[in-house]
């Protein structure tokens, strides 16, 4: 849709402006569950589309000049595309309701998927595709969808699936008929034909509230764009498992579980190795000043498990080195001594990020930790520990 007006105001608001035209035909964002109209005012990118006292404010993201006449362009394909998600909203809603008697009782449309909140936390996915079958059916068979204005004291000849309390207060109502599906009380952008759709699947359905099921569904050219996803997916998974279309569940399974078997083996590793090292520490501990100092070089699995365990022994300190990290971890049980003041004296040194409390604290360091430069903190730390007076 193109035509001209005129901008009536113009005013910044942060990084974007706030604009009111002389005639405005763009759709709200978030009227009747719905998402809003973008396009271009000017050379000016439409982002958001208020109601707001009665007027309807556009966010753009350049400024326009004040009383001056602009061409105002509407997008057509987003507005066909919340068509379709809008008009398989109202067939699958009511498909839900002639097959199952669920009622909606929320619906929300997003970017890429729109929700439907059914009245029950009893479904399963052979209702819902029962559900997608015939709300498929309906689609194909590309019914008529008719926009009615009907005075509301005609509404009892329909067969409508809600009548709101803001229904009620209208002379006129606007009405949404799909051939003799569905018909329903509706002020949004619908298909002229159910054909125009294509196709309407579920995607995913949850539990919420505590009383309601949420699905997400997605239409017409959406789909196509959700299948190229997953086909990019499914080309990933091949790449990585080198498997064939015909045994990559088996392979991606076979893998899942191989990686169970060695995560066991690793934890049985792990916990062989720790009490090996913790007898190998406190058999030669570095005494100064009567504390007791351990240290050594690992992975982060393993230091964060020794420091748990030394940072428990009286009078002691722990160095723990992650080589591959630059991580360092120290534990101080000591009244005269915190680790967050070790840490301190790491950073005289080396460049990094780092802090915690008097019993534990650690640092990232930048640079990549060499046997030399770990050697000079240990150094450090224990002229620093010489230094004190206990």
């Amino acid at each position: 849709m193109r035509y001209t007006t005129k901008v009536l105001k113009c005013r910044r608001i942060g990084d974007s402006y706030s604009v009111e035209l002389e005639k405005c035909e763009f759709y709200p964002d978030g009227a009747g569950g719905q998402l809003g109209d973008r396009g271009k005012v000017g050379k000016s990118n439409v982002l958001e589309v208020i109601r707001e006292n009665g007027r309807t404010i556009l966010k753009v993201d350049k400024e326009l000049e004040s009383n001056k006449e602009y061409t105002v362009e509407i997008s057509e394909n987003r507005r066909f595309d919340i068509a379709q998600q809008h008009t398989a909203q109202h067939i699958l809603s009511r498909a839900f309701e002639n097959l199952f008697n669920l009622q909606t009782v929320g619906f929300h449309m997003g970017e890429e998927i729109s929700t439907i909140d059914l009245n029950t936390l009893s479904i399963d996915w052979s209702m819902v595709e029962k559900a997608e079958d015939l709300s498929n059916e309906i689609i194909w068979k590309d019914l008529t969808v008719e926009i009615i204005f009907e005075d509301f004291e005609n509404l009892e000849k329909y067969d409508l699936r809600k009548i709101s309390e803001k229904i009620k207060k209208l002379e006129k109502v606007r009405l949404v008929k799909i051939g003799d599906f569905d018909v329903n009380a509706c002020g949004g952008f619908h298909v002229e034909s159910t054909g125009q759709i294509g196709l309407v699947k579920v995607i995913h359905f949850e539990k919420v509230k505590g009383k309601y099921t949420r699905l997400e569904y997605i239409a017409g050219k959406r789909i196509l764009n959700y299948i190229r996803t997953l086909e990019g997916r499914e080309r990933k998974l091949f790449e990585i498992t080198k498997a064939s279309k015909d045994d990559l569940i088996t392979k991606v399974q076979k893998l899942l579980d191989n990686s169970k078997d060695q995560k066991k083996k690793i934890t049985y590793l792990v916990e062989d190795l720790k009490k090996k090292v913790i007898l190998e520490l406190e058999n030669d501990p570095i005494v100064i000043n009567d504390i007791k100092v351990y240290t050594y070089s690992s992975t982060t699995e393993l230091i964060e498990v020794l420091a748990s365990i030394f940072q428990k022994k009286e009078k002691s300190i722990f160095l723990g080195f992650d080589l591959f990290k630059n991580f360092v971890i120290i534990t101080c049980n000591n009244d005269e001594l915190g680790a967050n003041d070790l840490i301190k004296e790491i950073l005289k040194n080396f460049e990094g990020k780092g802090g915690g409390s008097k019993k534990r604290a650690n640092v990232v360091l930048q640079k990549k930790l060499t046997i030399e430069d770990i050697e000079k903190i240990v150094n450090d730390i224990l002229d620093f520990i010489k230094q004190q007076h206990f």
